[in-house]
């Protein structure tokens, strides 16, 4: 009986462990394509890494706020369209932001 409920604390402290990890420590670009791993049926690890890559990109392109906000978007996301929409939203505000950039050159 002892040695069960002792399991049972061990598991659970895993359990635990492991949500608290995937929650504070994993960045949101990691958890985000998961989702869409997870949504979209696809289960290719080289898929993960261009989903991070897309990620690092779109962050490298100034804005980790956005990156963020995709991320969240992502994670409550119940469909692949939905986790599609919310990172192609994202790229879309750095198009905004580009275009912002050319109407500042040209003086409009």
């Amino acid at each position: 009986m002892k040695l069960i409920k002792t399991l049972i604390i061990l598991a659970a402290l895993g359990a635990a462990g492991y949500w608290v990890y995937s929650t504070f420590f994993v960045r949101p670009e990691t958890r985000a394509c998961a989702k869409i791993d997870e949504l979209c049926g696809k289960h290719l690890p080289e898929q993960q890494i261009k989903c991070e890559k897309a990620f690092a990109k779109l962050k490298d392109l100034g804005d980790g706020e956005r990156v963020v906000k995709a991320a969240e978007c992502v994670a409550k996301s119940e469909t692949c369209a939905a986790a599609a929409g919310c990172v192609f939203g994202a790229g879309m505000g750095a198009v905004d932001d580009f275009l912002k950039g050319i109407k500042k050159v040209m003086g409009r």
